[in-house]
């Protein structure tokens, strides 16, 4: 039978984590600029329209004051998520495809009477020359079924750049979401503000 030399199997895998994380970084490059929408504690949260979305994009930076290993270690915690990620109720591995990828489920608390969310993602981890870190994030909705009392998100792209600084590191949090179902427009309005802004500044709270 027909068998893949292992080499050409790490050559197809690398390949196809350098092109997801292509798409995820091409994705935020088009279709207008960013709009400083908020500053404060030293965290800017942006947000841009894209084409094809009812949602805006949403980028949050900030600088926290430790190392990127660490800041590496915290998000790469996933059960630990529920502690910092702005309405994170549940967060848990479903599968570890290698150490550097798996796949992730997690739970939206919303307030009623909308429905909580759940997602899937796909999760890849690449490391730079220059020290760059990047978690490359995309909802992979059909890899579970739907889970009863929860709308399953049917679309998310995003990632977390960690960029080390001496020592500190910037932490670059984007994200481009359909949330499924039906959303009051007041709220999808504010999340998209209040969840770069608040998982940041937990996220320094619990490093610094």
């Amino acid at each position: 039978s027909y068998q893949i030399h292992p080499i050409m199997f790490y050559v197809q895998r690398s390949l196809l984590t350098l092109l997801s994380i292509l798409l995820a970084l091409s994705l935020f490059a088009n279709d207008g600029d960013w709009q400083l929408v908020k500053e404060s504690n030293d965290i800017q949260v942006y947000t841009k329209k894209i084409d094809g979305f009812s949602l805006k994009a949403y980028k949050g930076e900030t600088v926290v004051r430790t190392s990127i290993d660490i800041v590496k270690a915290t998000i790469k915690d996933i059960p630990s998520q529920d502690q910092w990620v702005l309405d994170c109720k549940e967060s848990k591995i479903l599968e570890s495809i290698s150490e550097n990828e798996y796949i992730t489920y997690t739970v939206t608390d919303a307030p009623w009477p909308v429905t909580d969310r759940d997602s899937v993602m796909r999760v890849t981890v690449s490391e730079e020359a220059d020290g760059k870190v990047v978690f490359t994030l995309k909802a992979e909705p059909d890899y579970i079924p739907i889970q009863d009392g929860k709308t399953r998100v049917p679309h998310f792209e995003g990632s977390w750049t960690l960029i080390p600084q001496d020592n500190q590191t910037k932490v670059i949090y984007e994200g481009l979401a359909d949330p499924g179902g039906q959303i009051p427009g007041w709220l999808a309005n504010t999340k998209i503000v209040d969840n770069p802004y608040h998982s940041l500044l937990n996220l320094k709270k619990r490093v610094e």
